[in-house]
């Protein structure tokens, strides 16, 4: 975790088996220029998440995203991982971030260390998100504070919040394919 700084300006709070601490303001100043990606494509990937997405998460997800500074509608980046055409779902990952500090608990993302490939050095990391719903959507979160992990994102990070104290969170479900156009056969 990192240094507490004298900017935060919000009493810590619990969430699931987390405490986290978050300034809200800064978090949506940051992101009053950034607009979900999901706003500037028309495909069938980005309308199926739209439309899960309008009444999706549960109030205590919604309650913590905007207790964050977050508005659940503009993630900084959402893409479809794998297909699951027996239960005619897609998995998506998509995630946001905040300015603030995971105080305690479970680390979303932990380095793996180097690829071994001297050409391409290239960190890994495992991802460790938690299942706050059951099945079909198995919708799962996790929060990280590493700096290198913040770094390792890059343009996905609002600007205001790429120095400081900053908090991934992110997700991951399993979407029922519901728009009219049939699911894709592949991605």
């Amino acid at each position: 975790a990192m240094e507490p700084t004298a900017r935060m300006k919000q009493q810590p709070f619990a969430y699931r088996e987390w405490i986290l601490e978050a300034e809200p303001g800064a978090t949506s100043n940051a992101y009053r220029t950034v607009e979900s990606p999901t706003v500037r494509c028309s495909c069938d990937w980005c309308k199926n998440f739209v439309a899960w997405r309008r009444s999706g998460y549960p109030t205590e997800v919604a309650e913590m995203l905007q207790r964050c500074g977050l508005d659940p509608f503009r993630e900084s980046d959402v893409y479809q991982q794998a297909l699951h055409p027996d239960e005619d779902s897609v998995l998506y990952r998509w995630f946001f971030f905040f300015r603030g500090r995971v105080l305690s608990g479970p680390q979303a993302w932990v380095p793996t260390g180097n690829h071994p490939d001297p050409v391409l050095a290239v960190a890994y990391w495992d991802l460790h998100l938690v299942e706050i719903t059951g099945p079909p959507v198995r919708l799962a979160v996790g929060f990280c504070d590493s700096p290198s992990r913040i770094k390792a994102e890059g343009q996905n990070v609002p600007t205001a919040l790429r120095t400081g104290p900053t908090v991934q969170v992110e997700f991951r479900a399993y979407v029922p394919w519901t728009i009219g156009e049939i699911m894709p056969e592949r991605l």
